[in-house]
């Protein structure tokens, strides 16, 4: 009976002994659990931001936003024969891609930390080369026309050219690049019939968007309203013409005031107004006023029309 009395005693007492580890054992397994449920989560809330950011184009608080492939779009800030006028559009043309894109923005020219070339303008590396407005074109042109060649090699290639009045004048051939097809070119809006503007002077122009943001019909039967100033039209051929992308005329006399365009195996968009003109372009007293406010919406969608080639 001794015997068996100790041989009963040894084994509970083995059991009361694993009867703590097991216990340490599922304390553990909830841990784990616990912790994988956290992290889960975390997880989850990374990915809705990444996807909301990416949604609205990036951190548009940001002074450079990084597109994750690493992309960006270069935009020329240097003389254009009235150098002290104009600074500032290139800055505002910087914020409407900061809005509407989640590329990096640089500034390049030849007081810049790099300079247009074939080397800077690397397919794998530049979304998209932007000329912005400001400068008498013929000035201009002789400060500009040495990029002439890396600019068409560029976008041969598959870059891309984003033109914003001067910029867009540049992109004709009398003078400019010569990104538009032979029989089409630029010219001014305030030499066309019909025009409501009809000097260098600053102004608004009525435009008809057709593309995305609202347009006439969707805006009371109203064309909209942006910055002008000596801004260009496009004259195209009728095979140019029914390949490009019109995505807006002018009000007063149907000319084509911006549209995209195939060139090579890239792509141009051009536009005469100002969709960057900011508050501070209506400020002055001796500034037009835009009857629609200060309002982005067609930047933003003729920047949407150059990313996704619609």
């Amino acid at each position: 009976k001794a015997h068996n009395y100790a041989r009963i005693h040894s084994e509970d007492r083995k059991r009361d002994e694993r009867r703590p580890n097991a216990m340490r054992l599922r304390v553990l397994l909830l841990v784990l659990v616990v912790v994988g449920i956290i992290l889960s989560l975390v997880l989850l809330a990374f990915a809705v931001v990444a996807v909301r950011r990416h949604h609205n184009g990036g951190d548009h608080n940001s002074n450079k936003n990084t597109n994750k492939n690493g992309f960006k779009v270069l935009i020329y800030r240097g003389p254009v024969g009235s150098e002290a006028y104009f600074r500032g559009i290139p800055e505002s043309t910087a914020k409407l891609f900061e809005k509407s894109s989640n590329y990096t923005i640089e500034f390049v020219g030849p007081n810049e930390t790099r300079d247009i070339n074939d080397a800077t303008l690397n397919i794998t590396e530049v979304a998209m080369l932007v000329f912005p407005g400001g400068g008498d074109l013929n000035q201009a042109w002789k400060i500009i026309s040495k990029y002439s060649d890396s600019v068409r090699n560029y976008v041969k290639r598959g870059g891309k050219y984003v033109g914003i009045c001067l910029g867009a004048y540049l992109a004709g051939s009398k003078p400019g690049f010569q990104l538009l097809p032979l029989g089409s070119d630029t010219d001014q809006y305030i030499t066309s019939t019909g025009a409501t503007i009809t000097d260098e002077r600053a102004g608004v122009v009525q435009i008809n968007w057709s593309h995305g943001a609202p347009s006439k019909e969707s805006n009371g039967g109203k064309g909209r309203w942006l910055f002008f100033q000596d801004g260009p039209i496009f004259k195209l051929d009728p095979k140019t013409y029914f390949s490009a992308n019109v995505l807006g005329t002018y009000s007063s006399n149907g000319k084509i005031a911006a549209l995209t365009l195939g060139y090579g195996s890239g792509r141009i968009g051009l536009i005469g107004p100002h969709p960057e003109a900011d508050e501070s372009w209506y400020s002055r007293k001796k500034d037009p006023k835009n009857p629609e406010g200060v309002r982005s919406d067609i930047g933003q969608d003729f920047i949407e029309a150059m990313i996704t080639g619609n």
